[in-house]
């Protein structure tokens, strides 16, 4: 009984796995990449959703952990000739440093001081790298190109971003599953109470940025070896609305939720913007129509699904 319990819980999502692992073998280049970009903003989202999702954060700027991994590794690969593996370690490190800098600035503020010092420090840090002074190392608007390939084929480059997308996944969810999670969720619901039971919320809300950050900086890392480019709109507003939308799409507080809103934003993104010019109006009708009729976003539809087959064969006859 157990076992097939097992089997019909989890079967769903190995069938979705053995599908992505086989995919490269019968797609075009093209689809590899999308899924590619699918894959590195899943764990971006992924990243925002720990954030937002889990620890009721609301960050404007996001988009700073994302392309100050970008450009870590693109400027150590390019000016200092070190390997993607090396760089690394210190996309981790500083990442951990700036969250832990914008952190103690800004989360002592409430909640919507907090969303505009962070978009000004998003926007302060996309006009640094755009800047005429710091051209000679970021490239300027027109970024950085030809970082060396991490692995001969796209294949490979495949393989190894599901990976990534994986071990993000499943690191998170251990995450949100252990008592930093709860707690989070607990400073989520009521952030008095919490403080009343005497965890120190500053704290506890810096571990969830910083953990947040260094993911997304990851996530950046990634994109930058993937594309074997950079450029400033990593950065930039634009990004951090991305993944916002990817969050409240996919269903915050979830994991997954994001990971399907990140493949919902990216198709319509390549694939919409190919057919109608208008494809950001047809976007924005979608986002509101799930918004006003599904508010836990597109992954609740799976789990009224699950609920309505568990009660259909538990259901209680007169």
């Amino acid at each position: 009984m157990f076992q097939s319990i097992y089997l019909r819980k989890y079967c769903p999502v190995c069938i979705l796995i053995i599908i992505l692992i086989l995919l490269p073998l019968f797609s075009s280049e093209y689809v590899k990449v999308v899924a590619m970009q699918i894959f590195i903003f899943g764990v971006f989202a992924i990243s925002y959703d720990i954030l937002l999702g889990y620890t009721g954060i609301a960050s404007f700027g996001h988009a700073i952990f994302f392309g100050t991994g970008a450009y870590v590794t693109a400027l150590l690969m390019l000016k200092s000739g070190f390997s993607f593996w090396a760089t690394l370690p210190f996309v981790v490190i500083g990442c951990a440093v700036i969250g832990l800098l914008i952190g103690l600035l800004t989360l002592r503020f409430a909640t919507i001081y907090f969303t505009i010092v962070t978009l000004a420090l998003g926007q302060f840090c996309y006009f640094l790298l755009t800047n005429a002074l710091t051209y000679q190392y970021t490239g300027g608007d027109d970024g950085l190109h030809g970082l060396p390939m991490i692995l001969q084929t796209k294949n490979q480059m495949y393989y190894l971003a599901f990976a990534f997308l994986l071990v993000i996944f499943f690191l998170a969810k251990k995450i949100v599953s252990s008592p930093l999670g709860t707690t989070l969720v607990a400073i989520r619901e009521n952030e008095f109470r919490a403080k009343m039971i005497g965890y120190n919320v500053l704290n506890y809300r810096l571990i969830a940025l910083v953990i947040s950050g260094i993911m997304a900086g990851l996530a950046g890392s990634m994109n930058a070896a993937i594309l074997r480019s950079v450029f400033p709109g990593f950065m930039g507003a634009g990004t951090t609305i991305d993944v916002i939308l990817m969050t409240i799409l996919g269903g915050m507080g979830s994991l997954l939720g994001p990971v399907i809103g990140a493949a919902l934003v990216i198709i319509c993104q390549q694939y919409l913007s190919s057919y109608f010019e208008w494809w950001l109006m047809i976007f924005g009708i979608i986002f509101v129509l799930v918004v006003l009729f599904l508010p836990q976003g597109l992954i609740s539809i799976f789990y009224r699904f699950r609920v309505k087959k568990i009660l259909s064969r538990y259901e209680i006859k007169d």
